[in-house]
């Protein structure tokens, strides 16, 4: 019999054999169909009465033999119709070392395609919240977690986890928020709660996407204690950017991060530790939009962080660099003039940022050091839409580094920086940025910057355009985060070269320089001042252009820009001397400079240049009560020279202003243009000196002009030409001495705020009224200069009716006018005779008479007998009763002998027979006798002594005196 037979044999029902038989099937029942029933039920009341959820199970299965539990299809819900958490299987296998160890043992421990969702609903409830205050409401009483005194022994050999999503979704915004986490896969070896246990762990996180979370290393978890490495890969910034999305108004479209870190976590008595280290993250791709049209405004090739560690508690950051390569960025300045950045982040995100920032800084007072940041290759592009084609402002290759990167006060960055401004212009920095305040002081370069890109901006100003020229500066920057408002400052110098700066208005040029060079600049901000030691301006040309319309350049972009403001409004006085900030220039020197002054109205146009001008403007500031000095001299292109010195604010001069003003020998002949145009006359000859005088004190102005021209000599007249109407031929003739000097001295006087006084108009008149008077009596102006009391009538000389005689009068006015003749030798002295027809006779006459007379005494006698025989006894007795009358006293005629003398002598005398050519001859008689006298008396050369024709003059028998016109003329045949 075999052994198995005899040992059935030998078996007793009461027996120790019956008993263990027993107990294993009672184990197996158990286990293959209690326990399944028994867990499903325990779960599902366990949760409902901890949760008040009801939660669902498929299947349990219990394997006695291999002491495993499978647990499937479960699903636990947040809320009804939703569900929280779920898997598909777990499955456990327990060991029976698990006595000998004394701390419970699973082999293995796996979990299939197991779900979890963090969720908000759209009325702001949060799944976990709820959950955990509805297990906190059925907590109760006696239970104390602070009892269990830790963890129970247990050592998990292997868990697995795979398949594993995990949904995070937000339906309290606008756009509900879903993230998808998974599939992913955990796995662990030898997790323990033995204390100094170690195990490992190994698990993947899928991403949406294709991105994955990966994570290896150690596990302790008595105390708590982990290590090892995760690696992010392929991680869609975009996704996690959806969190944020709702509080800004922009948006990440593209972007993948990714990175490694090794990672050290301890949980000691004074709480949690943790370390990561060697990290090293990256960015790729990065695109951010904006606006409705969702328009591109940052692109970001790459960031590279590396050597980053953290330490907590510690709040230690340290990395080693962070690059980033390749960005892009791009802003609009909208139609409104409104930038489109200031919407980007709205002003509640702005606030809930600081708060935020301020709460974690006090809470995390962290510790970063980085020892470099860079941007590497950027490009930032603005474009103004307010101009009808867009406005492009590019900044390219755009590079800033930081070194030394440490956050609380006291410390020092290194900065760099280099950029590729509007195509040709570039610029640099060297320097350092200090903490607590924080403070930027860096050694800065610009070099070549166009400053024709700014034409757009500035033509919306003032109607000038900048044609070309280029802007290089050097020196030190500062700015600073000051306690009431930022500061900052510049000092070093600026450079404009090859400037051409022309007007809108007719076209021409304003301005041009080879160069102007400002040393010893320092520029300030809060407060805002400016001071510079030196400004040196080479080969500067200023073009004056009046149009054929009569406007000059200057004065035309003066007035558009003086009509309104940036904003459309007028600026008062008020406003323009308080928006001057304090501004100090020590020297101001100009080297080959020049000036053009072109009138275009004239036929051809007429053009005076100034080259080169020299000198020095000196002590210019707004901050003292003197004015700048003036010390310039030039040389005028077509001969001559002139200076100005004295004394100016040159931006008041109405405030003050004290300058001499000199031409010298300044040749006239190219300006005869000039001189047709307003005295009808071309400039044959001579040069001019200048001196103006000027004093202005709170816009009281007054001058002292001096004209003094040699040589003069004028064209002549143009028909149709000549704003003056007067004598100026004339007039130069009058006022040139012998030594061909013609000198005009006046005074002007007035004040600026007076719309009726204008300066150049009140020279011009001043000068014209001298002329004028000069030329309205030329003779009294020669008669004072020979001598004469200059209130006599020398236009006249006056000769007794009926004869050619010069009288002692006449001799002395003729003497006056001779020697005044003589100083002013570009004059013609103009004689004409005159006769009387009626004095002139009368006086023949009478002479005729008395010459027949002779010697004979004359009586009525005598009259009587020479009448009887010149005419009838009928008339001589008429005559006498003329002079008869009756007395009244005897009633008896009586002649008045008197009377009747008188009427014979005259009777006589008219009855004397005169030869009318006589008469008409003592006009001539009487001009050579003023022409003998002025050349043989007065020395006045012959030539210069013109006789015109003689004239009658119209006036009666019993004038006495008979004048002859004496005049002026200038050799010239005015």
């Amino acid at each position: 019999m075999s052994t198995l037979g005899k040992w059935l044999k030998s078996w007793k029902l009461a027996s120790w054999r019956t008993a263990v038989l027993t107990a294993c099937v009672l184990y197996l029942v158990v286990g293959f169909f209690l326990v399944p029933v028994i867990t499903k039920k325990v779960i599902v009341n366990q949760i409902l009465g901890r949760t008040g959820r009801e939660a669902t199970v498929g299947k349990v299965r219990c394997n006695p033999l291999t002491l495993s539990l499978t647990i499937r299809d479960f699903s636990f819900p947040d809320r009804p119709g939703s569900t929280m958490l779920a898997f598909d299987e777990l499955y456990a296998n327990a060991e029976l070392s698990s006595i000998f160890r004394w701390a419970a043992t699973l082999k293995e421990l796996r979990l299939e395609n197991p779900y979890f969702a963090a969720r908000r609903f759209a009325d702001g409830g949060i799944n976990v919240l709820e959950l955990m205050n509805d297990i906190e409401a059925r907590k109760r009483p006696e239970e104390d977690d602070d009892e269990h005194g830790g963890l129970p022994r247990a050592l998990l050999q292997n868990i697995l986890v795979t398949g594993s999503s995990i949904d995070i979704e937000d339906h309290a915004r606008e756009e509900p928020l879903v993230w998808k986490l998974g599939p992913s896969k955990f796995e662990l070896h030898d997790i323990s709660t033995i204390p100094e246990y170690e195990g490992d762990n190994d698990f993947v996180i899928g991403l949406e996407r294709g991105g994955r979370i990966g994570v290896t290393g150690d596990v302790v978890v008595e105390p708590l204690g982990l290590a090892g490495s995760v690696e992010v890969a392929g991680l869609r910034v975009d996704r996690a950017w959806e969190a944020l999305q709702p509080f800004f108004e922009l948006e990440i479209v593209n972007g993948i991060a990714g990175g490694r870190f090794t990672y050290s976590v301890v949980l000691a008595e004074d709480g949690p530790h943790a370390v990561i280290d060697d990290g090293e993250f990256h960015l790729e791709g990065i695109e951010v939009q904006a606006g409705r049209a969702r328009e591109t405004i940052l692109q970001v090739a790459a960031v590279t962080t590396s050597g980053l560690s953290i330490a907590y508690p510690e709040a230690r950051v340290r990395g080693s660099s962070v690059v980033v390569e390749g960005a892009r960025a791009f802003q609009w300045i909208r139609p409104d003039g409104t930038p489109s950045w200031d919407t980007l982040v709205p002003k509640k995100t702005r606030e809930k940022a600081v708060e935020i920032y301020r709460e974690v800084e006090e809470a995390f007072p962290w510790d970063i050091a980085l020892k470099s940041f860079e941007i590497k290759g950027a490009v930032a592009r603005v474009e103004d839409r307010t101009f009808t084609e867009p406005l492009q402002i590019v900044i390219e290759d755009a590079n800033l580094g930081f070194t030394d990167v440490v956050t609380g006060p006291g410390h020092q960055w290194g900065l760099t920086a280099s950029a590729k401004l509007m195509q040709e212009g570039t610029a640099k920095a060297s320097g350092s940025v200090r903490t607590g305040p924080m403070r930027i002081e860096t050694e800065v370069a610009l070099d070549n910057l166009q400053i024709a890109a700014v034409q757009p901006y500035v033509e919306r100003i003032a109607p000038i355009e900048l044609r070309s020229g280029s802007i290089a500066a050097a020196g030190t920057a500062w700015a600073s985060a000051g306690a009431v408002e930022p500061a900052a400052s510049f000092a070093g110098e600026l450079t404009i070269q090859d400037l051409d700066l022309g007007e809108t208005v007719g076209g021409t040029t304003l301005l041009t320089w080879s160069r102007v060079r400002s040393r010893g600049i320092d520029a300030r901000v809060a407060p805002m001042s400016l001071e510079i030691a030196d400004i040196e301006i080479d080969d500067a040309g200023v073009e004056v252009v009046m149009s054929e319309d009569g406007k000059v350049n200057f004065l035309e972009v003066l007035a558009a820009m003086s009509k309104e403001d940036g904003n459309g409004r007028a600026e008062t006085a008020e406003e323009e001397e308080a928006a001057l900030p304090p501004l100090v220039v020590g020297t101001i020197s100009l080297r080959g400079c020049a000036a053009t002054v072109t009138d275009q109205t004239l036929t051809p146009a007429f053009s005076l240049g100034l080259d080169p001008v020299e000198g020095t403007i000196s002590g210019l500031a707004t901050t003292k009560v003197d004015g700048a000095k003036l010390d310039l001299e030039g040389t005028v292109e077509s001969g001559g020279t002139f200076s100005v010195e004295g004394e100016m604010d040159l931006l008041d001069p109405k405030r003050l202003t004290d300058l001499l003003i000199e031409g010298r020998e300044v040749a006239l002949p190219p300006n005869s243009p000039m001189a047709i145009r307003y005295i009808g006359h071309p400039l044959e000859n001579g040069t001019v000196n200048l001196r103006f005088d000027y004093e202005i004190v709170s816009s009281q102005v007054v001058g002292a002009n001096t004209i003094v021209t040699q040589d003069l000599a004028l064209g002549d007249k143009v028909e149709g030409e000549g704003a003056v109407d007067l004598p100026v031929k004339l007039g130069v003739a009058l006022l040139t001495d012998k030594k061909g000097r013609i000198t005009l001295e006046f005074p002007i006087e007035g004040n600026l705020d007076d719309p009726a006084f204008g300066l150049a108009d009140a020279v011009g008149a001043a000068a014209k009224e001298i002329v004028s008077e000069v030329a309205k009596s030329p003779l009294r102006l020669l008669g004072k200069l020979g001598g004469g009391s200059g209130d006599e009538d020398f236009g006249a000389v006056e000769f007794k009716a009926g004869g050619a005689e010069l009288d002692s009068n006449a001799t002395g006015k003729l003497r006056a006018v001779a020697a005044g003749a003589e100083q002013r030798p570009e004059l013609v002295l103009l004689v004409e005779g005159a006769w009387d027809e009626q004095a002139d006779a009368a006086a023949l006459k009478e002479r005729a008479f008395e010459a027949e007379l002779g010697d004979q005494e004359a009586s009525v006698e005598l009259f009587e007998s020479m009448y009887r025989e010149r005419g009838s006894q009928s008339d001589l007795e008429n005559l006498r009763a003329r002079s008869t009358t009756t007395d009244k006293v005897t009633g008896e005629p009586k002649l008045d002998e008197t009377a009747y003398y008188h009427d014979l002598r005259a009777a006589l005398i008219e009855a004397e027979a005169v030869n009318p050519a006589e008469v008409e001859a003592l006009g001539t008689a009487r001009a050579e006798a003023v022409r003998s006298f002025l050349t043989d008396d007065g020395g006045v050369e012959p030539a210069r002594v013109r006789v015109l024709p003689s004239v009658a003059v119209k006036g009666t028998s019993a004038v006495e005196w008979v004048p002859c016109r004496l005049d002026v003329a200038s050799s010239g045949g005015e």
